[in-house]
């Protein structure tokens, strides 16, 4: 099953199928696919680096 997360004329997440510890995840912005060369994901590695990006935008604005 494939989640769109957002909308892919602005920014988006499309998360697909599963292929052992990897995940399929293409992210869209401005109507361009960016994971074109490679959208698979080890979800473990995936979130910790989402979230580390997350915390460094928020140290920013604050």
């Amino acid at each position: 099953m494939t989640v769109l997360l957002g909308d892919k004329d602005r920014f988006a997440a499309e998360v697909g199928e599963w292929d052992h510890a990897l995940r399929r995840v293409d992210l869209w912005a401005a109507g361009q696919w960016l994971t074109c060369d490679d959208n698979m994901a080890f979800v473990k590695q995936f979130r910790l680096a989402v979230f580390d990006g997350h915390s460094a935008v928020l140290a920013r604005t604050s």
